[in-house]
């Protein structure tokens, strides 16, 4: 029997699956919709089970029927967290499961062969039973896990920093979507040594995402007396605005959020991006074009924040 292997980042809020082709190149595999990137949510639907985009759209209008975020549960025992659809109970690695088993199908499908093994990339930090979680769950799916990967490592050698011809000390900074964490690596001979790893599972960029949502609300909310969180359209948008935002200060200097509901309007806050000093500085203006910026988000939300800088020191420690 012919054997083919995939590689797995399963990811917090999204996944993506690679192979080496004939000619020992890697390659992103796209899924059924075309797309490099798979969300990690998973919408039950009656007797249907729905993973990626279309359950990620449908995350805000039918929560009771959405998992998502389902790494940060792997594992814990059925009895601390479970789900129930259908009359059945899940556990994290099931769910998790039906994830993996969406990526190797449209693997399966765009390789036009069958997936028999995986890799898998886990946070440096998770212990035993969150590995072992992590290969229930690609067993299940019915791969044979041939090994869990620590995400700094995979980055590092993604870098090709393994193939330089001097030895470094390598720090990697891994902000995920729902998970954080840094290591500090020896990279000597071709051979990478973890010195030092930290991190927090409940923390990602999902984080920042919600922060920007509610400051908007907040404004909406103190202009128009009434809040768009409570519309699940209004929501949907906002929180679609917000991650935009967020995206687009990768390229921009600042860029603004404005937020429609009910036949009004909130021009929010306009969020800057200072590179150079770390931390902006904005004033108020006059009428609802009142200008913010990161720096003052980060003064008013500043947790989440400090727990990366925290978490930094203490792997650097």
């Amino acid at each position: 029997m012919t054997r083919k292997a995939i590689g797995i980042d399963l990811g917090t809020t999204f996944c993506a699956v690679a192979h080496i082709d004939a000619y020992g190149k890697p390659h992103i595999i796209p899924n059924a919709e075309s797309e490099r990137i798979t969300p990690s949510v998973i919408l039950f639907d009656g007797a249907n089970v729905i993973v990626g985009t279309v359950a990620k759209n449908n995350a805000v209008a039918e929560p009771e029927r959405i998992v998502d975020f389902v790494k940060r549960e792997m594992g814990k025992p059925k009895k601390q967290f479970h789900r129930k659809f259908g009359g059945k109970v899940y556990s994290a690695e099931e769910l998790s499961a039906l994830i993996i088993k969406k990526l190797k199908a449209d693997a399966e499908k765009y390789l036009n062969e069958s997936v028999t093994d995986a890799v898998i990339t886990v946070p440096a930090y998770f212990n035993d039973a969150e590995r072992t979680a992590t290969v229930t769950a690609g067993q299940l799916a019915g791969l044979n896990v041939l090994q869990l990967i620590n995400e700094p490592t995979a980055a590092a050698l993604a870098y090709g920093l393994d193939k330089l011809d001097q030895d470094q000390t390598v720090f990697v900074f891994d902000l995920g979507g729902g998970t954080f964490d840094v290591t500090i690596m020896r990279i000597a001979d071709q051979k990478m040594e973890m010195i030092a790893t930290n991190g927090d599972h409940r923390l990602g960029g999902k984080d920042w995402d919600d922060v920007i949502v509610n400051r908007v609300a907040d404004e909406f909310n103190s202009l128009h007396g009434e809040t768009p969180l409570l519309d699940l359209q209004s929501y949907q948008d906002l929180q679609s605005r917000a991650l935009g935002a967020k995206l687009q200060l990768t390229s921009r200097k600042s860029t603004t959020v404005v937020q429609h509901h009910n036949g009004k309007s909130v021009k929010g806050r306009k969020m800057q991006n200072h590179r150079r000093d770390g931390h902006a500085r904005g004033k108020d203006g006059v009428g609802q074009d009142r200008q913010g910026s990161l720096g003052r988000w980060h003064d008013t939300h500043a947790d989440d924040s400090r727990d990366d800088f925290g978490i930094v020191r203490q792997a650097a420690d």
